[in-house]
């Protein structure tokens, strides 16, 4: 069964259902949101306009280029939407890529069977109950500000990928829902013996699309710098070869941000980092697909440690014998 619930909506314009259902009197000009009574939430991912939407949103709803990640879109939205909050439709509308990728995240959780949970108001934004209980906290870092910004794509010149500003970025995005998730701890809200993951997105990031092997991601939580080989030059074999310690990243203030989180038990309440640089343009080519393009790297020093497998992952990073060490489903090698 179908029924229609009745919202005002500043831009008094009406929802792309049409017309005024018969039983709702004349009045002032009214948009219609179409819900189902067996679903209980909104059967469309799209409102009508009004002016607090971002222009992202406007973009995917209008665009008529866009049809194929509007419906791409929908259908994430189709699988998450009995586990969002009430509030997550208007939430996307004004903050879109935050809330798409959690969506994004939710749907990934979905199809290894990961169900959510309802959870606090003020609790992360994800909690899974297994043998004990996952919390995760999503976050899309975005270029930022002053000297530290990561540049745009300069069109037609060569450039080289500025690594230690994305870094900074990837590792302040870490720190701050690593200090939020202290917060729930003292508050109460999560339990020292809970799991915690960080869910990033690096799409918002420029040049993070032109991924290095391992992902940047791994050397903001691991001191590895760049990859060096020595060949001898008597023989031109290669004698050694690996990677460079970088154990910090310097901001233009003199400041040292430390890229060593996965190597004590400082930061031992996060069990897990999850990684993707996918978003409402750039995804695999279908909602059942979503989550074999996470990175997830495991914290050995975690309080809290989750078992390989459990979360969705096309690559996990995991320390074994003090190697680190890259799995995928067809094999796995040695960083």
């Amino acid at each position: 069964m179908l029924t229609w619930r009745r919202t005002f909506n500043k831009s008094h314009q009406y929802s792309a259902y049409g017309l005024r259902p018969p039983d709702v009197p004349d009045g002032p000009p009214l948009c219609f949101a179409l819900y189902s009574t067996h679903r209980g939430y909104a059967m469309t991912l799209f409102k009508p306009d009004s002016g607090d939407q971002s222009d992202a949103y406007r973009n995917l709803r209008d665009a008529d280029w866009n049809a194929p990640l509007r419906a791409f879109a929908e259908q994430l939205w189709e699988k998450f939407g009995a586990h969002a909050e009430p509030a997550f439709i208007d939430e996307l509308s004004r903050a879109f890529h935050q809330r798409f990728w959690e969506m994004y995240v939710g749907c990934g959780l979905l199809n290894v069977g990961l169900i959510p949970e309802p959870k606090p108001p003020a609790g992360p934004d994800f909690k899974i109950q297994t043998d004990r209980v996952i919390w995760i906290e999503a976050t899309v870092p975005m270029a930022g500000t002053g000297a530290d910004a990561v540049p745009d794509f300069a069109s037609g010149e060569a450039q080289k990928v500025p690594v230690e500003k994305i870094l900074l970025r990837l590792r302040g995005a870490i720190e701050d829902k690593h200090r939020k998730y202290l917060g729930y701890l003292e508050k109460g809200i999560a339990s020292p013996d809970d799991c915690f993951v960080i869910a990033v997105n690096g799409g918002l990031i420029p040049h993070s699309i032109l991924e290095s092997d391992p992902p940047r991601i791994v050397s903001a939580l691991f001191p590895l710098g760049e990859r060096f080989v020595t060949i001898d030059r008597n023989t031109v074999e290669v004698i050694d070869a690996g990677f460079r310690y970088r154990g910090q990243v310097t901001k233009h203030s003199g400041s040292e941000v430390p890229t060593t989180l996965f190597t004590s038990d400082d930061y031992r309440y996060i069990s897990a980092v999850l990684y993707s640089n996918s978003d409402a343009g750039n995804h695999p080519p279908a909602v059942s697909n979503v989550g074999s393009d996470f990175i997830v790297i495991y914290n050995p020093f975690a309080r809290n440690p989750i078992p390989g497998g459990v979360l969705p992952s096309g690559r996990e990073y995991v320390v074994e014998n003090e190697h680190l060490v890259c799995r995928t489903a067809e094999a796995q090698r040695v960083v």
